[in-house]
């Protein structure tokens, strides 16, 4: 639990944003994953040079932590994806439990609780 405490949610986003364009490469409707990983790179960005809205930051995880079960969702019922992209995305899927918990421990750290996420304070929110 150590190691997760060092680790920095960049270099983490960074491999996923990797594995996913690679991964998506195959017939898949997790692309959008590759979209979710560069909003939670801007906002690990944006709030080393500004305050990001709380409202943000809480929806980026609860977004990064549903796409973790989407993912696992969308491969036990369509098994037909190419070998290459499967092992990438079982990769990125192997790699995504590590970032929700480092990404929450950081919220954390910061003090931002887990209250309801309010959809106005979302850009296109309802």
């Amino acid at each position: 639990m150590d190691r997760l405490n060092q680790l920095d949610i960049t270099p983490l986003l960074l491999a996923h944003i990797g594995l996913e364009m690679f991964g998506a490469l195959a017939p898949s409707p997790a692309s959008y994953n590759v979209a979710l990983g560069v909003f939670g790179l801007y906002l690990a960005h944006q709030s080393r040079l500004s305050e990001v809205p709380e409202q943000l930051i809480r929806a980026f995880n609860l977004l990064f932590a549903l796409s973790l079960a989407s993912d696992v969702l969308f491969y036990i019922s369509n098994g037909n994806v190419g070998t290459f992209s499967l092992i990438l995305n079982i990769l990125n899927i192997i790699l995504k439990p590590v970032t929700v918990v480092v990404s929450v421990r950081t919220l954390k750290s910061t003090g931002i609780s887990f209250a309801a996420i309010d959809p106005e304070a979302i850009p296109g929110g309802f």
